[in-house]
């Protein structure tokens, strides 16, 4: 789990060539970036949300969750990530 406060949960998943940041959100809260500081992910990685194509890196080893309305979800795919 990558955290789980408020009204929001994120986890990772890694599979052989792919990682997967998910984020879910049931109500507003103040979270607008995830912290991926203490994962295998760096500011090298491009992500892309699955559902709607957006794109973002990372800043200050956190992922701006900026497009994550009041209450939905976003699949993080990192481009590139290997293990």
């Amino acid at each position: 789990m990558l955290y789980a406060e408020g009204e929001t949960i994120a986890f990772q998943r890694e599979l052989p060539g792919k990682c997967l940041i998910i984020v879910a959100r049931r109500a507003q809260d103040s979270l607008n970036a995830l912290s991926l500081d203490g994962t295998r992910l760096s500011e090298g990685y491009l992500f892309q949300e699955l559902l709607t194509g957006a794109t973002a890196n990372l800043t200050d080893d956190k992922l701006s969750l900026d497009g994550l309305g009041s209450c939905g979800f976003q699949i993080w795919q990192a481009q590139g990530y290997t293990f």
